[in-house]
């Protein structure tokens, strides 16, 4: 990239980030000026209950983080692209001074996203075009709760809360994987505690069902990630190889709907499976989970979060692949 287009992507990054706080507000006199409408004024009490429950159930950082709301009047905060070669799932990597190295790249506006699609498009490039509704600054900044999650269902606010709270306690660099199965430990022992204390016999069968219906998921998509690894890597021609990948794509089309029979209720793919898929796609929606078990395991050991905390942040200090060869020995 040359310094030209680093020195405006970054510059867009930044008045993006800039727009967020401008139009941030105080949930709290938003609430007492009656501010926003009974629908929003609901929902951010709500918010504020889970932020509550975070920091005095589960110890994570009772900093300014969702004590303020923007409404950037648009569906989505930030648009990722993802770009893959047309016969491999190894996604280009984009490396930033805080987030590190990372499979997408973020843009504030809509358009600039799709110009930078476009133009790896006709590299010949594998693409895709994600909006985002939430993202953690990482404890860098005050995350505002923004309109575009406002609305989530109460188990969606719960789980994002969570989860984006959890980031600021450790955040690995270049590791995507500790990072987010850190995060959905939290989050699935934050939902767990939540619904305990305040769902209904309902909601915890639901959340179950949830849960087993997202590891049924993505065993469906490691297994075609598989097969497509094994296709790239054969010795079969180019021509051949993209013709058996529009096949493979096309059976994980009809698996997907296979899927969505067997549990009707797990309809957040669905726009996914709408329209075209591709290796970008399969990137998109990557499971980073697979060392939950360790830190659910390791939460067990510790019986509270304080310890739990100090042994995750001493092993975020090891070196990669020293981190790496703990885990999976524990696993």
């Amino acid at each position: 990239m040359s310094g030209c287009q680093s020195s405006h992507y970054y510059t867009q990054a930044i008045l993006g980030q800039v727009e967020l706080f401008r139009n941030s507000k105080s949930i709290e006199k938003l609430l007492q000026q009656n501010a926003v409408d009974d629908e929003t004024k609901f929902q951010l009490k709500k918010i504020l209950k889970i932020r509550n429950f975070a920091t005095r159930e589960l110890g994570l950082k009772n900093n300014k983080s969702y004590l303020y709301y923007s409404d950037i009047k648009r569906k989505y905060v930030v648009w990722n692209v993802f770009v893959t070669p047309a016969l491999s799932l190894d996604a280009e990597q984009w490396c930033f001074p805080f987030a590190g190295c990372v499979t997408y790249r973020g843009y504030f506006k809509r358009n600039e996203a799709k110009i930078f699609l476009e133009k790896k498009k006709t590299e010949g490039m594998d693409v895709f075009l994600s909006g985002v509704s939430a993202y953690s600054t990482l404890g860098w900044f005050s995350d505002p709760v923004l309109n575009t999650f406002v609305n989530y269902s109460d188990i969606d606010l719960v789980r994002l809360v969570f989860h984006e709270l959890a980031h600021q306690i450790v955040y690995v660099k270049d590791d995507t994987t500790f990072n987010e199965s850190f995060a959905v430990c939290i989050e699935n022992e934050g939902v767990k505690r939540w619904l305990s204390a305040n769902g209904s016999q309902v909601d915890r069968a639901v959340w179950e069902e949830h849960l087993l219906s997202k590891k049924n998921f993505f065993e469906i998509l490691e297994q075609k990630k598989d097969e497509l690894t094994f296709l790239y890597k054969s010795d079969m021609t180019e021509s051949i190889k993209l013709r058996e990948k529009a096949i493979m794509f096309n059976q994980l089309k009809a698996e997907y709907n296979t899927f969505r029979q067997t549990w009707p209720r797990e309809n957040r793919y669905d726009w996914l499976f709408s329209q075209t898929l591709n290796n970008a796609v399969l990137v998109a929606i990557a499971n980073y989970s697979e060392y939950v078990p360790f830190f659910t395991n390791l939460l067990d050991k510790k019986k509270d979060f304080p310890s739990f905390f100090d042994e995750v942040i001493t092993l975020a200090e090891q070196p990669f692949n020293k981190r790496k060869i703990i885990m999976e020995l524990s696993n």
